[in-house]
C-alpha cells in the first residue's frame, strides 16, 4: 500500500471520527468504487433490486424492480414529457403510467410519470401534440436512469440507493449491503455503504496474501481497522469516506473474501492499536528492504509511533531496478539538459534523502516521498521505494561510498582535490582528519592513494556526527544513463507486510508484530 498522506489532516480526522464511530452505535463506512468513477454505464446482474435513498447509512426502500435480463444504469440527459399529475409514492405513479406507452417514473421531491426520451425540445413538443398528451416538455440532466434491458423504468434526480436480497453484483463483482449511485456533470459514480467489519472482509485479502501466516493476517486486520477509523472522511469532498485503491486501502468487495482472512478479522474484532490512549493511524506498506523509515522523512510530520526501525526479517522482499537516460531525465525536468545526478542517502536506513538533477538551466532537488512519486507520470510509474543506490549504465557496482569522519582505516588513503583537479584549500567545506579536527576545503572529491577519482562529491561532514550521509554522483560525461538499484516496495513507514509475515513464522503473535513496527503502542 502506497499513500500520500497529510498527517495534520488525518490526526484531526482521527480524533473526531473515532469519537463518532467507535463509541457511537453505527460503524459504517462509505467506499468510493474507483472502477465506476465518472462512468457512463453500470451493469447490475441482480434480477431483483430495491431502490430508494440513503438515510444516515441506512437504506430506505421506495420501490422494488424485477427483470428477466439485467438492469442497466445510465446518466439521464434528455428532453421528456411530464404529466401534470404528481404522486406521493412509487406504486401510485406506476398504476397511472400503465395506461401510457413509452412511460417511466421519475423521482425528485415527488414522483412523476414521464413519456419518452427525446433529443430536443421540438422533438418532444411534436410528440406531445401528436399523442394529445396533457403535460409539459421538460429537460432532465444530472439524473440516474434505471433500465430493464433497454427500457427506461425509473429515473432519480442526483442520486439513488440500490440494494438486493443478495449481494449487489456489478459486472459480476459483488458488494455487501447497498450502493449509492450519484450523477454529477452527467457522469455516474458508485459508493458502497457497509459496516466497517464487513468492509475489512474485502480489504485484508486485497492487501495481504490470504495464504500467509494467521498471526500476520491478524496484525493486518488490526492495522487495517485502525487505518479505516483514522481516515474516515478523507474523501469527504467526493461524498464518501475512503476510496478502494492504494491511496487508502485496496478493497475488492465480496468477490475477494477468503475464509482465512475473515477468521483473522473476526478473531480481532473490537481490537485497536493506541498511542497515549489515542487511536493510531496504522499506515503500512509491502516491504522495507531492511529498514523502515520515519514518517517525518516521508511526509514531513513527526509521529511518535512511526519511527525508523531495523527490519531484517523480510523473506522474499522485492528487489528492483530502474534505468533512465540523461535525455529522459532532461525531458522529465525543467532544468534544461541534465548533466549530473547527485544522490544523498542515509547510512543507517539506506533510504535516499535527496535526489538532485543538475541541468543547464538550474537544478531540481527531490526530497522525501517526491523522490518516488516524481517518476509516476512516466513509464514504470513511481519508484518502488526510496531504498536504492545509483550505478552507471546499468552496472551492478555502486558508484561511490561516503567518507566517515570516524573511519580511521580509510583516512590514511584519502586525498583531497578540488572539483577542477586542483589541490587548493579554502574555507568553504569541512572535512575531518583522524584526530577529528575540522579542515576547510572547497568542493572536494574522494580519491584513493593512486589518485583514482571515485566521483564522490562531499557536501558536508559534521564533526559531531557519528554517521555521514552517503553522497554519490554520476555525470553525462561518465555514463549514458543512470540506474537505480533498489529493494523494498512502498513508502516504508509503519508495518512491513513481508516483515510481519516473517515475524509470524518465527512465532511472534499479532500484537507483538504490531508493537515491533509501531513504537510505544498498546493493543486492546
Amino acid at each position: 500500500m502506497k499513500k500520500l498522506i497529510s498527517f495534520i489532516l488525518i490526526i484531526f480526522l482521527s480524533i473526531n471520527y473515532f469519537i463518532l464511530n467507535v463509541y457511537g452505535d453505527e460503524k459504517y463506512i462509505r467506499v468510493g468504487l474507483s472502477k465506476y468513477k465518472n462512468t457512463s454505464i453500470i451493469n447490475l446482474d441482480n434480477k431483483t433490486i430495491m431502490v430508494g435513498k440513503d438515510n444516515n447509512n441506512s437504506f430506505f426502500s421506495e420501490a422494488t424492480l424485477n427483470t428477466n435480463d439485467k438492469f442497466i444504469i445510465k446518466p439521464l440527459n434528455l428532453y421528456t414529457i411530464k404529466y401534470n399529475n404528481k404522486f406521493y409514492n412509487y406504486d401510485e405513479a406506476l398504476n397511472f403510467s400503465k395506461n401510457y406507452k413509452n412511460s417511466y417514473i421519475y423521482k425528485d421531491d415527488n414522483y412523476y410519470v414521464m413519456i419518452g426520451e427525446f433529443n430536443s425540445n421540438n422533438e418532444a413538443n411534436s410528440y406531445m401534440l401528436k399523442e394529445n398528451i396533457n403535460g409539459e416538455v421538460t429537460q432532465i440532466n444530472n439524473s440516474i436512469g434505471i433500465y430493464e434491458s433497454n427500457k427506461l423504468t425509473l429515473g432519480y434526480k442526483d442520486s439513488v440507493a440500490i440494494k438486493s436480497n443478495e449481494n449487489i453484483s456489478i459486472s459480476n463483482k459483488q458488494y455487501r449491503n447497498f450502493i449509492i449511485v450519484t450523477c454529477i456533470n452527467n457522469t455516474l459514480n458508485v459508493i458502497n455503504t457497509l459496516n466497517i467489519e464487513e468492509y475489512l472482509y474485502g480489504v485484508v485479502p486485497s492487501e495481504m496474501p490470504p495464504s500467509w501466516n494467521k498471526e500476520a493476517l491478524k496484525a493486518q486486520s488490526v492495522a487495517s481497522r485502525n487505518y479505516a477509523y483514522s481516515n474516515l472522511g478523507i474523501h469527504k469532498d467526493e461524498n464518501y469516506d475512503v476510496c478502494d485503491t492504494v491511496h487508502c486501502q485496496v478493497y475488492n468487495g465480496v468477490t475477494n473474501e477468503t475464509k482465512s482472512t475473515t477468521e483473522a478479522i473476526n478473531e480481532t474484532k473490537g481490537i485497536f492499536a493506541y498511542y497515549n490512549n489515542e487511536l493510531i493511524n496504522a499506515v503500512y506498506f509491502s516491504s522495507s528492504g531492511g529498514y523502515t523509515d520515519d514518517a517525518e522523512n516521508v511526509w514531513g510530520n513527526s509521529v511518535p509511533y512511526l519511527k525508523a526501525i531495523k527490519d531484517d526479517n523480510e523473506e522474499g522482499a522485492k528487489q528492483w531496478t530502474r534505468t533512465f537516460t540523461f535525455d529522459e531525465l532532461s525531458s522529465m525536468s525543467s532544468v534544461g539538459t541534465v548533466n549530473e545526478v547527485i544522490l544523498e542517502s542515509s547510512p543507517i536506513t539506506g533510504r535516499v534523502i535527496t535526489l538532485t538533477l543538475i541541468g543547464t538551466n538550474g537544478e531540481k532537488v527531490l526530497k522525501k516521498e517526491e523522490i518516488r512519486t516524481f517518476f509516476s507520470k512516466y513509464s514504470g510509474g513511481s519508484l518502488d521505494s526510496r531504498n536504492f543506490k545509483m550505478v552507471k549504465d546499468n552496472n551492478t557496482n555502486v558508484v561511490s561510498n561516503s567518507i566517515s569522519s570516524n573511519d580511521n582505516n580509510k583516512t590514511n588513503n584519502i586525498y583531497a582535490i578540488s572539483s577542477k583537479g586542483n589541490n587548493t584549500i579554502d574555507n568553504n567545506t569541512f572535512v575531518m582528519d583522524k584526530s577529528n579536527n575540522k579542515l576547510l576545503i572547497q568542493s572536494i572529491y574522494a580519491i584513493n592513494k593512486n589518485k583514482d577519482i571515485s566521483n564522490l562529491s562531499v557536501k558536508e561532514i559534521n564533526a559531531n556526527s557519528n554517521n555521514t550521509n552517503y553522497i554519490s554522483k554520476i555525470t553525462r560525461q561518465d555514463s549514458n544513463s543512470v540506474t537505480f538499484v533498489g529493494k523494498g516496495w512502498g513508502h516504508g513507514v509503519g508495518m512491513s507486510q513481508y516483515g510481519a509475515n516473517s515475524l509470524a513464522k518465527k512465532g511472534y503473535k499479532y500484537d507483538e508484530i504490531l508493537k515491533y513496527y509501531y513504537t510505544g503502542i498498546e493493543i486492546r
